[in-house]
């Protein structure tokens, strides 16, 4: 098996606590609902499952691991403060 082949599926959670999967094929968001939301209220909506296309996968993938890697850097930061 090739790892170099094989897409990632990125889970992502936002500061509401909604969830979306994104594979090369996929994109999932699955929302909070009102109990499980830290205020008892907040609704994130609908649940969506809709097919991407390989160009927006790469899209989404390229923005990603700039979150990741900017997000990196801020905790380092963080880090260094603290100390």
């Amino acid at each position: 098996m090739n790892l170099k082949s094989t897409p990632k599926i990125y889970n992502y959670l936002d500061g509401n606590g909604n969830k979306y999967i994104i594979s090369n094929e996929l994109i999932e968001y699955i929302p909070v609902k009102p109990f499980f939301s830290s205020s008892g209220v907040y609704n994130g909506g609908d649940y969506i499952k809709k097919e991407i296309s390989e160009i927006q996968y790469n899209k989404l993938t390229i923005s990603l691991n700039i979150a990741i890697k900017i997000r990196n850097v801020i905790l380092k930061i963080e880090l260094k403060c603290l100390v």
